[in-house]
Formats: structure tokens, C-alpha cells, sequence
């Protein structure tokens, strides 16, 4: 029977948790950008991120549990 290691176990919780948060660091550099076309692009980008997060999260839970017999 072979043990996952900790590390495999994170990954999917550290990559959502990186996107989300690069997400929201894009969202807030809109605060600093005087363009308005800039700003949307940005803001476009930052919900893409958080729209691919939400996909990786769900197919992280979605993903099927091993048996436990295998």
C-alpha cells in the first residue's frame, strides 16, 4: 500500500490558493493604473484567474478517492 507524501497532498490547495491570490494582487494594481483601458484589461485578467481558480478547485473535489483496497 503506498502512502502519498504530505506535499502531493498540498499541491492542489497551494495552486489554488497562489492563483487566488494573484488574482486579487492584479485586481489591486488597478488602484495604482490612471488608464481606464488598462484598468479593464487588468480587471479582465484578475477575473479570468479567479474564474480558472474556481475551475481547479472543482475538479480537485470532483476528482475521484482511491480505494482504499488498491
Amino acid at each position: 500500500m503506498k502512502e502519498k507524501s504530505s506535499s502531493l497532498k498540498l499541491r492542489p490547495a497551494s495552486t489554488a490558493t497562489l492563483l487566488a491570490l494573484a488574482a486579487v494582487g492584479i485586481a489591486l494594481t488597478t488602484l495604482l493604473v490612471v488608464s481606464i483601458a488598462i484598468k479593464i484589461a487588468l480587471l479582465v485578467v484578475a477575473a479570468l484567474l479567479l474564474f480558472t481558480t474556481g475551475i481547479f478547485l472543482a475538479l480537485v473535489i470532483a476528482r475521484p478517492k482511491p480505494s482504499r483496497n488498491s
